[in-house]
Formats: structure tokens, sequence, C-alpha cells
């Protein structure tokens, strides 16, 4: 088994001093509130209508990127955004004479001086100045109810993927409604050896707002280590279980949980619950905090030496001074070896804790890189002369990153141009809980299309996606949710979770329009952000991803300067002289500023689709080479269209197709793989609804996960050409170069009228039937195009060199009809990386392709609407859901069956 897939085993960890086990099976589920709770925030709170009336701003709070009204008065009603809030307001177009983004606006105090003149506006406040209560409880929440009728499931667990697409839903968010709290109950009894100890449940992500109760009685949670309280969704949290609340060993606890995701926080789909894994933790009261280790390196000039600062976090529960010994071991991830050792005696305080500090020296450090991504495991012991307290180990990396603002992006003194994507967090069949396979499956792509940077688009992602990034050699751009005042906490958060990952370069304060605070606060906003962050990390740079529509305000606060789309506020009205015009202005401005692209390629394509078919909802093809390519991106071509020149991500390239020198590289093609919600419509005009599109199509891999030809021209441009590090392009790209044929050579009713090519041999020949169709030179980023009439056999690509010698083929032959299911595995796979064998562990997933093929073995790529049924024969496995890729399909995710797109179905199945 490759050592990769080890890490991510959800098994029991056990160590004499610390216990840290699953919490993931088990878990009893139901949806809605008891059937005698009242609604936690219905209109009739807020009784006075604001509908119409633009009222003066006075102490509102943007509540980020909720989409609606209904969402606004929910969000006003849970503290999360404004602990006191009695009023809101939701702007549902962008004011820009008041310089107010749309969305939704909340105050502790009721607006006087509303003026009604528009339409702009909705909103109300509330009667009193104080709202009603939430319920303290209920019955749900009461150890003694009975939940044997309930669902009985694992986590990580998505609830809201299991209901059905709505068109009175948001269309943001798939079209599937996120109206019901969900409610978990799990039981579970202690061993014996815990009586006593410090008890900890550890959640890596629940979404949204969360409660919980421990045998009836509710517990505080969510807290940060500067000591606030914050939710939004994507950070874990610790929660500790009070002795006092524990039953003894043998006897059994009830946890009752309930998860509001009636609202959300950002444009795209979130799903709602238990959605990430979740820990119970076992440790002495004198012990490791939780997030308490911190190791910075800093390499000496001749990269001879590392030193590395390790920082421990120690709590004392016992109530007296605890003396100790912290023993420290540094290991070889490689060799299993350690490297460095050092003691450190400290005197725990009789409660609280305390920052103990030491240091390793490391000669000949192995370097963590893209290329090599070398890793210890750092193992911290706290102990006694005679007894253990606590051990805990984390995974570390020696290298300097640093960002330049004359010559880029700089990796252990390697000049890197930095080429990644931009990804959210669901897949098709399963939604936002995704298994480990299923994001090492993502993170390989990544790599086989020559990316080296993952966006966290736009919130933290699953810490298990660090995990695998640091063993791949992918770097990452780490970005923050929200930012807003009251939300200072989330950035430490973030910074406190991700900081020893090697792969994390660069901390993202917000993403686009949300890069905007009322008052005039925005950069202020950012520095409080920065100034604590900066006391858990200094090592990084601090960033955000700006268009048009965000603030100038918060370049003063910024160390790297992210562009969005070609787009920045510095011009506003997208006034573009030629494609390099923004690098170009911002630089000039911001002369010491570092820059990159941290957003742009937002090119949609539909796999499978040979030309656009109105009446089926196929609004895009499979070829997006206009859009992917520097075609449209001549000066002439920015006055005709300037949009679709924003696109590419060629603008932050000259003429001689060599990146800008000042400029790091394209970080976040959006995206890597479709995602549900923000159907992709809304760029086709008013004229054009997003239902019934219920998911974007802008990925180089479609919602299941199947390849789309963009995936091949990123593969042809990035893989094919790898730069920095020392390292040449790959040799196998020279002597072997990339050809793929967009098209299928099919003759139903949307049979292709020109093939295109994605290439990066130096001419490319294309063949029909035999015959020669010309020979076409390609040019830098570009592809090669032949008009032609379709005539069933087949059309074949050869790569050829400058002297013309066939270097590399293509075919695609005109397929029969569908006679068979052929059944593979992506997942695991040697050719994807993801490893041999499955592990029969309850947790593995297998991702099953089932390709509808003609008598000759082809796929039959134009077999849609065939209904293909997943079954398990014999053995341990379960049909978690299904998916084809498919942005117009209404059917149901968690089942086990779906219709055929173009030929292919994905199956998934947990052993």
């Amino acid at each position: 088994m490759p050592s990769i897939w080890r890490l991510y085993l959800l098994q029991t960890v056990l160590v004499s001093a610390r216990d840290i086990v699953s919490f993931n099976a088990a878990w009893r589920f139901q949806l809605g509130d008891p059937p005698a709770a009242k609604e936690v925030c219905p209109p009739s709170w807020f009784a006075n209508s604001l509908d119409g009336f633009e009222c003066p701003m006075g102490d509102a709070v943007y509540a980020p990127m909720t989409t609606s009204a209904d969402d606004c008065r929910r969000a006003c009603c849970s503290g999360l955004f404004n602990s006191g809030c009695v009023q809101w307001r939701f702007l549902k177009q962008a004011d820009h004479q008041r310089n107010l983004t749309r969305g939704c606006y909340l105050s502790e105090v009721v607006t006087k001086g509303c003026v009604n003149n528009t339409s702009k506006w909705q909103g109300a406040s509330a009667a009193t100045w104080t709202l009603p209560s939430p319920p303290k409880t209920y019955e749900y929440a009461s150890s003694t109810y009975n939940d044997s009728a309930w669902q009985l499931l694992d986590v990580p667990h998505d609830f809201v993927i299991t209901g059905n697409f709505s068109r009175d839903a948001e269309s943001e968010h798939g079209y599937l409604p996120r109206k019901l709290p969900g409610w978990y109950r799990k039981h579970f009894k202690l061993p014996t050896h815990w009586e006593g100890s410090a008890v900890a449940l550890e959640f890596d992500g629940v979404f949204h707002v969360s409660r919980l109760w421990l045998n009836g009685r509710e517990l505080d949670h969510h807290v940060d280590l500067e000591g606030q309280g914050s939710q939004n969704g994507y950070t874990g949290f610790s929660v500790p279980l009070q002795n006092s609340l524990l039953k003894p060993p043998g006897m059994t606890n009830t946890l009752a949980m309930r998860v509001d995701a009636s609202f959300g926080s950002g444009h795209w789909y979130e799903g709602g619950g238990v959605y990430r894994n979740v820990r119970i933790v076992r440790s002495s009261k004198a012990r490791i905090a939780h997030r308490g280790i911190y190791a910075r390196s800093t390499l000496r000039a001749d990269r001879s030496q590392a030193m590395i600062n390790v920082s421990v976090r120690v709590q004392n529960d016992f109530g007296f001074r605890v003396p100790a010994i912290l023993r420290l071991r540094l290991i070889d991830d490689a060799t299993g070896r350690p490297v460095a050792t050092s003691t450190e005696r400290v005197t725990l305080p009789s409660s609280g804790s305390k920052d103990a500090e030491t240091y390793f020296i490391l000669w000949h450090a192995k370097l963590w890189s893209v290329r090599n991504p070398a890793t210890y495991s750092l193992e911290c012991c706290l102990d006694s002369s005679t007894h253990e307290y606590d051990c805990l180990n984390i995974t570390i990396g020696v290298r300097e990153a640093k960002f330049k603002a004359t010559s880029g992006f700089h990796l252990n003194d390697h000049h890197v141009i930095l080429r990644g994507f931009s990804q959210h967090n669901d897949f098709a069949g399963l939604g936002a809980a995704l298994p480990a396979r299923v994001n090492l499956y993502r993170a390989q792509m990544l790599r086989a299309l020559g990316g080296n940077v993952w966006r966290m688009s736009h919130n933290p992602g699953d810490p298990q996606v660090y995990d695998i990034l640091d063993a791949l050699g992918v770097m990452v751009w780490d970005e923050n949710r929200d930012f807003t005042r009251k939300q200072v906490t989330d950035m430490v958060d973030l910074v406190s979770r991700d900081r020893n990952h090697p792969s994390v370069i660069v901390w993202s304060y917000c993403n686009e329009v949300e890069c905007h605070e009322t008052e005039g606060a925005t950069e202020q906003v950012g520095l409080a952000m920065r100034r604590a962050a900066m006391k858990l990390d200094d090592t990084r740079p601090f960033a955000a991803n700006l268009n048009k529509e965000s603030s100038q305000a918060i370049i003063g606060a910024l160390d790297v300067f992210g562009l969005s789309h070609n787009s920045n506020p510095l011009n506003p009205m997208n006034a573009y002289v030629d494609a390099n015009y923004s690098y170009k202005q911002i630089h000039k401005a911001f002369p010491n500023l570092p820059i990159v692209s941290s957003e742009g390629s937002s090119c949609l394509s539909n796999r499978g689709v040979n030309r656009v078919n109105k009446s089926r909802f196929e609004y895009e093809s499979s070829f997006n080479g206009d859009c992917l390519s520097k075609r449209f991106c001549p000066t002439d071509a920015y006055k005709e269209n300037p949009t679709r020149c924003q696109q590419s991500w060629t603008t932050a390239y000259g003429k001689d197709g060599k990146l800008l020198p000042f400029v790091a590289g394209n970080l976040g093609v959006w995206t890597l793989f479709d995602y549900i919600g923000e159907p992709t419509s809304y760029l086709r005009g008013s004229e054009v609804p997003a239902w019934p599109q219920v998911s974007s199509t802008f990925g180089s891999f479609d919602l299941a996960g199947f390849a789309k030809p963009a995936a091949w021209y990123y593969r042809a441009w990035w893989l094919c050409n790898v730069e920095g590090e020392g390292r040449p392009p790959l040799p196998s790209c020279a002597i072997e170069p990339i050809v793929k044929i967009v098209q299928d050579w099919r003759g139903d009713p949307t049979a292709p009228d020109f093939v295109a090519v994605y290439s990066n041999a130096p001419r490319v020949e294309l063949l029909q039937n035999g015959k020669s169709l010309g020979i076409c030179s390609m040019r830098f980023a570009d592809y090669c195009r032949w008009n032609v009439s379709f005539v069933p056999g087949n059309v074949t690509a050869f790569a050829l060199d400058e002297d013309g010698h066939v270097l590399s083929s293509d075919i695609r032959a005109t397929p029969g009809p569908a006679v068979r299911i052929q059944l593979s595995l992506d997942v695991p796979h040697l050719l994807t990386g993801t490893g041999s064998s499955l592990v029969a562990d309850g947790q593995d997933i297998a991702l099953v392709r089932a390709s509808l093929v003609d008598a000759g073995g082809r796929l039959a790529s134009g077999a849609s609407g065939v209904p293909i049924t997943f079954s398990v024969q014999s053995g341990p496995g379960q049909i978690l859901g299904v998916g084809n890729g498919n942005p117009v399909s209404h059917e149901p995710n968690l089942a086990s069956q779906r219709l055929s797109f173009y030929g292919l179905v994905r199956g998934f199945v947990r052993v």
C-alpha cells in the first residue's frame, strides 16, 4: 500500500499518554426540529417593515454572501455576525454611489432617518430592543429521548445533498433547499482507564451553526486560541467534555447536536451537517494544548543549516503546579530515523496554560519542495521522571518561500512559476462530505495537469487535504471565509490550524467583493487580522483575491496583490489598453508589492457535447479553446470583447510567450472540477435562466470527476512546460507530446462541424479517414482547428516535430451503439496515484467508472439517458451515491441508479 494513503486511514491511534479515537461511526440522524419546537426566527419577530427604505448605515455589519432576504433575517437571529442584532436589511443590487455591495447588513440598533425611496432594499426591525431568545433546549437534546427510529449513519455526512432539487430554492446553492436544521445523536461509553482524564471532542467542520448537549446539558464550544467564539462552518473546533457531565466508565453517555444550515456563507453549494471528521481525545490533565505546537524553520543563507524554533503550549487542569520535562524528537519521515532531539524543563502553572520554547539545529536538512516534498515528524512528549503526561506528533517541513516584487515566487531560492487551480468543497453524489480518497484524487489530478498550487476557495479546507498536499508537494493559497470587524478571530483560527503545514505559502484575507467593509473600515479589518495572525505565524505573507468590486483600502494590509480575472480595484470601469494592462497598472502604482494572478480562466465547457443544443439545455460544448488560449487577447480583440479576454491565464504573459517578470504566476484557474451551485448560465445573459442547470461548468473535470478536453489543454501547456526548481520540461513530453482531439466523432444531430486539437507539439496534422486535411503550426498556448463535415469513420491527429516526424497521435472513431457496461476504478488506481487496492476499513471509497461501450470496446460517447444501476454482489460494500457530470441532472444524489451522460456514470462504493 502506498505510504501516502496510510496517512489518511481513520483508525484508533493509541499512545501511553493520549488516546485519539475516530468518533465517526454510529450516529443517529433526524431532519428537522421536534414538532413542538417553535421556529427560531419567525418573520413576526421583526414587526417594522423596512422594505423600500434607504437608511443610514450607522453600526451596520455586512454578513458575507447571504444570498436572500430570508437568509439575512436568519443571520440576524443567529447572532453569528452581530450578537445583539435587532434590524436586518438586504440590498438586492449593489449601490456604487454609496460604495455598498449587494448583500445583508445587520444592526444592533434600530436605524432612524430612513427614507422610503427605493426598491433596492428589503428589511425589517424588531418591535423591541431585545429579540426573543431561541428555545433553551429541545426534546431531542434530552438524554432520555428514544432515537431508535432515527437514521443510523456514519459521519462525515451532508444532509442537504439528500434533498430534492427545487426551482424555488437558491440558484447559487444548486437549487437544493437548505431550510430545516439537522439533529445528530450519539451514544458512547468511556473505557475504564479514561476515568479522571481530560476528554474532548474534535470536530474538523460542521456547517453551519451548531449547539451541543452532553447528557442533556448544553456545552459551550467553538472558542479559538484568543478565547473568542466564532462559527463560520469551515474551521474546526474542540469541545471539552467536563468530568462533571460525563458518566462513569462503562455507563452510556448521550451526545446531541443541532446543526442549523438554513442560511449560508457563500454563493455556492455549502451543504449542511457534520460534514468532516470527528475524534474523541483522552489526555492527561497536564497536557499539550489543542493546536498548541508551532514549529518555525529558518534557513541559513547557504542552505547548509536550518534552525527550527518550536513553541509548545502546555495546559494544566490539576489545580496545582506541575514540574515536567518537555522532550522533543525530530524524525526523518523518509528513513524513520531521529535526526535531532531537545529536552527542556518546564513548570506548569496551577491552572491555565504556558508556552514552552526550544529549538533544533539541523545540518543539511532535507528541504520540502514541489519536486521533493520531504517532511519530518515532530514528536512532543510531556513527562516527569516517573510518568508520561502527554505525547503528540505533528508533521512539518523545512523550506523557504518568498514572493518578490520584481522576480515572482521563489521556493528554497529557486524561481518557481505558480500554476494552480481554485477548488470548492463538493463532489457529485457526495455533496460536501468528501472522503480522503476523493480529495487525494482531486490533488493527483491537479498534479497531472501540471499544477503546483491548490487555492482554497473561498474558505479553509478540510484538514485532511493539507496532509495530502504536504505529501504530494502541492502548495496552498489558504483563504479565510468572512471579512468583517466581528470575525477577526476567523483568521486566527485558520492560522492556528494550518501554520505547521509546509504546503501553505500564503494567507488570504478574503475574496473579491467580500474584500470590503462598511464605514471605511476595510484596511483596519485587514490590519487587525494581520496583527492577530502574526502572533501565531510571522513567516507567511498576507494576500487577497481582488477585482474591480474590491475596496482599494485593503491594499494597505497586503504583502501580495492577488488579481482576479485581470480585473482590479484601480480600474473599476475595466478600461483596458492591452492584455497585460492590469498587471502593469498595479506594478506601476505599487512597485514594491508582489503580484500573482489568484483567479482567472473561468472557461465554460460541457463534457461530450459537440455543439450547443438549447433544447437539451446544453449551452456549452466540450470545446473552450478560445477562452483558454490567447486567441482573444490581442489589443484589437480587447476593444471588441474585453470580458472574454479577461478569462485567459495568458494575460500575465508577454508577446514573447514568457511570464511578466514581476508576476508570480497563475495559481487560481477557475476551477479544476465543476461544483454544485453557481450555475454558469447567468454568464450568458438574463435571457437565459439558470434553471434547470444546478452546477457550474468551469472545471477541467466535470462534477463526477471525468476529464473534459480542457484537462489535456493544461497538460499540454502546463505539465509539458514545467520549469523552475532547476527542472526542465518533462522528457516524455518532448519524446511523446500531448495531442488530443476535442470533439467526439459521432453522427448524431450534434455532429461536429470543426475539429480542434490541443497539443504542445510544434505542428499537428489532421487526417479524416486517412486523407490529410492539412498541417497546423502551433502557437504559444493555442490550439489547432480544421473546418470539416462529418463523415462516418475516424479522424486522426498526428503530433509532428519541426522536421515533420510523427511523435504521437490521437484517433477518434465513430462509435457503434452501446452493447455492454464496462466497469473500472479511477480510484484507487496506479495511474491516478491513488493506490492499487482498497482498504476494507469501513471508510475507504472506490470511485467506480461505468462506461457504455460498443461491440468494439469503444466508448459509446453519444449514449445518454441509459439507466445504470449499481449493486454490491458480495462483501461489505455500500453504495454511497452516484453522479454523471450532467449539469442539468435532477436525479437523487444518494441513490444507486443514474442515467448515463455521454456514455459515462460514476458510482461511489464504501468498503
